[in-house]
């Protein structure tokens, strides 16, 4: 019994790393995204992109978590990995097609 937790002990090192790579991840892109719009929108103009941003942000979150968190929490484990994966194959054919344009 002890044996396991030190097996998971172990792994919480490389866990506590792959989460802060995560979070300077997500830092990076939403300062990222502001200092764009910043950069590519008048001075004069920048409420309604940000605005627009914080929309299409909000928007993304809520649809990402009813389409994923949904089936979670609903049916079983295996029918939010079918979703998942769904959604990433319409997400790589929408990818493909917008290439060709």
């Amino acid at each position: 019994m002890a044996g396991g937790y030190a097996v998971a002990l172990a792994m919480v090192v490389p866990l506590v790393g792959v989460f802060a790579l995560a979070a300077i991840f997500v830092g990076v892109v939403m300062a990222l995204e502001d200092s764009t719009t910043a950069e590519i929108v008048p001075e004069s103009h920048l409420a309604i992109p940000y605005g627009t941003l914080a929309v299409v942000n909000a928007v993304g979150d809520l649809v990402s978590n009813v389409l994923v968190r949904g089936p979670w929490t609903a049916p079983a484990p295996k029918t939010a990995f079918a979703t998942t994966r769904a959604i990433f194959a319409a997400a790589d054919e929408l990818i493909l097609i917008l290439r060709e344009r």
